[in-house]
């Protein structure tokens, strides 16, 4: 059941709501079957999303995370590049992901959670009595038949025609390729196969489609307003020469080496703080991309530990909306999933604080 789950939130990777939403109901009938506490259920949902999305962006991630590092300083050309050129050092993502999997398969567990596990499998209780009041999520549908295709066609175009167009622009280097155009050639093309697959199938008339596009950019408002000022900020910030005055006053006290691991514990505290990772990003892309080209330490490092930073909040907050739609699907109560899965959290993090030391002064 631990496996599976796992391998259901890695199969959802267009967003971390959709994930903790589509994993935790789907998974959640075989865990409770088989006697998975629902604390530890959450933990794998959970772990799944967000930080697998921000692993593997072909989705929206990819144009906010590219877009970030934009207003960063990071040229438009080379955004994307650099983007997949940080994912390596995502060390917070990549382990989070790899030791759940290895919990999974080793059924090993530690505090808190260890307790929910011998509770479970001593006395059945799948939550901890004392919280009975769980909050369900109530799926809208449109009352339009679900058919797998229109799922894994759309998003296999979207692959499909990114790389290909990266190819292309590149000249036969995903790495030079012309990301942006990437992204919007493969936007298109994902649109333009629903909207016809979904009129010749007669679920929707073309009219219809064109206001079920407009309905699901309406979703998209807030990330497009977080972009469009974080981009304000960054050009604020590039015209006062924030990120040189900043690294003339830490040159003195921080070792460029060091200035990864500073913006992963700082990004650390804020996304924990506030519940959101594309609200952390935003917020340091403009402040630490700016002191490492200054300072001279590595972009894709720096923008890696950035980027796992943010995420953490997002992961262990309980005010995050993943936290609250993870538990809500798997019908854990938010304090016990925070406080069990927390150990887990910290350890990985802690790791990732000592890798961006060491890289930091290696590279």
């Amino acid at each position: 059941a631990n496996i599976f789950t796992w391998l259901l939130g890695l199969a959802v990777f267009t967003s971390g709501t959709l994930s903790c939403m589509v994993t935790g109901a789907v998974s959640r009938p075989v865990n409770d079957a088989l006697k998975v506490p629902h604390e530890k259920s959450a933990f794998i949902v959970h772990t799944t999303s967000t930080p697998w999305c921000v692993l593997f962006p072909f989705s929206g991630w990819l144009a906010s995370m590219a877009g970030y590092l934009i207003s960063g300083g990071v040229s438009e050309a080379e955004s994307v590049s650099m983007l997949f050129s940080s994912l390596p050092f995502n060390f917070y993502c990549i382990m989070a992901i790899v030791l759940t999997f290895l919990v999974s398969l080793l059924q090993k567990d530690v505090g808190p959670m260890a307790a929910a596990e011998k509770r479970a499998a001593e006395t059945g209780l799948l939550d901890d009595a004392r919280h009975t009041a769980k909050a369900e999520v109530e799926v809208q549908t449109s009352g339009v038949k679900a058919r797998a295709c229109n799922l894994l066609a759309p998003i296999g175009v979207l692959i499909v025609v990114m790389f290909a167009t990266l190819l292309i622009t590149g000249k036969g280097n995903i790495m030079d390729g012309a990301g942006i155009s990437a992204l919007i050639w493969a936007v298109s093309a994902s649109l333009l196969t629903i909207m016809t697959m979904t009129v010749i199938q007669k679920q929707y008339t073309v009219s219809q489609v064109i206001d079920e596009m407009f309905k699901g950019m309406s979703h998209m408002l807030p990330l497009a307003f977080v972009l469009l000022f974080g981009f304000t900020m960054g050009g604020i910030v590039k015209a006062l020469d924030t990120g040189a005055y900043l690294s003339s006053l830490f040159q003195q006290l921080l070792s460029p080496a060091l200035l990864p691991a500073l913006t992963f514990l700082i990004a650390v505290l804020i996304s924990f703080a506030t519940g959101t990772s594309m609200g952390t990003m935003a917020i340091m892309a403009v402040i630490s991309l700016p002191m490492a080209y200054d300072m001279g330490a590595n972009i894709a490092l720096v923008a890696g530990a950035m980027f796992g930073g943010s995420i953490f909040g997002d992961h262990c907050s309980p005010i995050s909306d993943t936290t609250i739609m993870t538990c809500a699907t798997t019908g854990c109560d938010i304090i016990d999933h925070v406080k069990t899965q927390m150990p887990y959290c910290i350890a990985v993090a802690v790791a990732s604080f000592v890798l961006y030391v060491v890289f930091g002064f290696v590279m």
